[in-house]
């Protein structure tokens, strides 16, 4: 499948920077989601420190066998504005050993790999960033105030409060943005690290090698070393098809047959998508 791309232009910039994550001693761990560690080998993970207890002096702990504590990794910076909870980082996706983390109003994301860390900070137009004074605001950063947060969003829906899925397919960095509280493909970006092009998923057009039918419904939600993996809504392939039938698409077999037994209602496709690297 070859894709159709129509660029869209945004003012931002990936540079990546390195961070020491040498090994120091840290305090007995006491506890983990299953949902916020990465593997590091069969038997230890790395994952992010719960900072409900303000003694932790680290970002991340690398855990042996889910119940020792081997060190602590990355100290937390003392300019960090972030309070309570939202020091912490979540796991946005692993592929092929790599983990991305992402954490509440934050522009940067990190990559690790092992113990390994490595900062990607986006640099993006003002008037797209939560102000100051958002930092500043004890009852706005600290845990326990997410129906407060929740009010904000609401009226600073241009504002971006946080990024979403983040993964990497190759040479091309995917990341999205969540604006006030909801994120579509609009939001979401394909970067290529070795050209710096940038690309919106939601301008992907698609055109007759697709039989006109769109390639993603709503933002890419996973992918590995090769692929990026969309999911397209059933009634958006039919309301394709109705819409360029004028155009006499030639589907593929498979695409034939899900027209002929499936409808509007039935479950999505999950289309399976090849980036080309030299974009």
């Amino acid at each position: 499948m070859r894709w159709h791309y129509l660029l869209y232009i945004i003012d931002a910039i990936l540079a990546p920077a390195n961070i020491s994550a040498t090994p120091v001693d840290s305090i007995v761990f006491d506890g983990l989601h299953i949902s916020e560690f990465a593997f590091i080998n069969s038997t230890t993970v790395v994952c992010p420190t719960n900072f409900d207890d303000t003694s932790r002096q680290f970002y991340f702990t690398k855990v042996k066998d889910f119940n020792k504590t081997v060190n602590g990794i990355m100290a937390i910076k003392s300019n960090d504005p972030f309070e309570g909870y939202k020091k912490s980082y979540n796991r946005s996706s692993t592929q092929d050993g790599v983990a991305f983390w992402t954490r509440p109003n934050d522009f940067n994301f990190l990559v690790s790999k092992g113990s390994q860390f490595k900062s990607y900070k986006l640099i993006l137009p003002k008037n797209m960033m939560m102000d100051s004074f958002f930092y500043n605001d004890s009852l706005l950063m600290k845990g326990g105030s997410n129906a407060l947060n929740n009010f904000f969003y609401q009226h600073n829906r241009i504002q971006i409060t946080a990024m979403g899925s983040v993964f990497r397919c190759g040479d091309i960095q995917y990341f999205s943005f969540i604006k006030g509280l909801s994120s579509g493909s609009n939001d979401s970006y394909l970067y290529n690290l070795k050209s710096g092009g940038i690309y919106c998923s939601g301008k992907i057009t698609p055109d007759s090698t697709c039989g006109h039918l769109p390639i993603i419904g709503v933002a890419p939600v996973a992918a590995d070393s090769s692929y990026i993996y969309a999911v397209v809504p059933a009634y958006q392939l039919f309301q394709s098809k109705d819409e360029n039938k004028d155009k006499n698409p030639v589907y593929s077999p498979a695409m034939e047959n899900y027209f002929t037994t499936q409808n509007r209602k039935s479950s999505s496709v999950i289309a399976i998508l090849k980036p080309k690297y030299n974009l």
